[in-house]
């Protein structure tokens, strides 16, 4: 049985598949942010498959269905995303011929021309900003609501602090969100529990709700879950709606209980030149220590934010 080790739910894993010799790939064409995603797994001299890399597209965007259809040749593996521009339809091929395939410090290894797919792993977050001592981030893509709550628990492990889809409890928090963003952003607020009765996942109480007219509707019966934005008489309004959990795609909006000390590097409780050192010997890097923002890449931005958070951890 394979599994993938990012265990996304509602990625359709196992839509497509294909097997040559020692290797096998399976299409998750809703995997990681609704855009699609192909587990690479090679058999080792036990004989049993192990997940070697995720691949995904370069230029993926939502809704392509990257992954839908996958093949596996003598050296390359190609991906259909039939749902690429406008229903165009593509397909991606990757070059097996790099040992390995790909590097946790070093980032991909893949040739070809520029529509290539890349080798990488992960969620990519960009801070959001700070209200009442809580810190706010952002999911760089748009994900299913499962895929959000399991994001949450990600950067929440990440920052060694609890994070929750973000509770929104007045005006001004709400206002301090849409001064920020007006895309459409998954909340933490669900009648997943109960059916009627609308909770957040921090277990605060429900003080405030900015709902659309009619909403929440439950349209079909199906709609449990909560994102914010939606663009209301013409995007003249940016209001709550209640959703469906699965086929609809937003940012995931991430509220972190307290403030983050996301500088701090090495655990110690202070954002110093012991942390620095460790930045700049993961420089270049995809991902790694010294991703102290979380966008995928250890550079500039990691700087100044740890610059920004130097001395001791609140």
């Amino acid at each position: 049985v394979l599994t993938p080790d990012d265990e996304w739910a509602w990625s359709h894993f196992g839509g497509s598949l294909d097997l040559r010799d020692d290797v096998a790939v399976v299409g998750a064409y809703g995997d990681p942010r609704a855009a699609g995603a192909a587990y690479l797994f090679r058999r080792g001299s036990d004989g049993l498959f192990t997940q070697e890399s995720r691949l995904l597209a370069s230029d993926g965007d939502l809704g392509e269905r990257f992954g839908d259809a996958v093949a596996v040749g003598a050296d390359a593996v190609v991906v259909g995303a039939p749902f690429w521009a406008g229903q165009r339809g593509c397909g991606y091929v990757f070059n097996l011929d790099a040992q390995p395939l790909w590097s946790p410090r070093r980032g991909p290894r893949v040739r070809g021309h520029s529509y290539a797919g890349t080798l990488r792993s992960g969620v990519s977050f960009e801070y959001f900003g700070s209200f009442k001592g809580h810190d706010y981030f952002v999911t760089t893509g748009s994900m299913e609501y499962y895929d959000a709550h399991k994001s949450a628990e990600v950067l929440g492990y990440l920052l060694d602090r609890p994070a929750n889809l973000a509770t929104i409890s007045s005006q001004e928090e709400n206002d301090f969100v849409q001064a920020r963003s007006l895309d459409m952003l998954w909340l933490g607020l669900s009648d997943l529990a109960t059916e009627g009765n609308f909770e957040w996942d921090s277990g605060e109480p429900l003080e405030y709700t900015d709902w659309g007219p009619n909403d929440p509707n439950k349209h079909g019966g199906t709609e449990d879950v909560v994102a914010m934005n939606w663009p209301h008489q013409g995007g003249q309004d940016h209001v709550w709606i209640d959703w469906k959990e699965l086929h609809r795609y937003a940012a995931a909006l991430i509220e972190i209980d307290g403030q983050a000390c996301s500088g701090d590097v090495d655990y110690d409780g202070d954002v110093d030149y012991d942390d620095l050192a460790i930045m700049l010997d993961a420089w270049g890097d995809m991902g790694g220590a010294g991703d102290t923002n979380h966008d995928g890449a250890v550079d500039v931005s990691d700087l100044l934010w740890l610059l920004w958070n130097w001395g001791a951890c609140p």
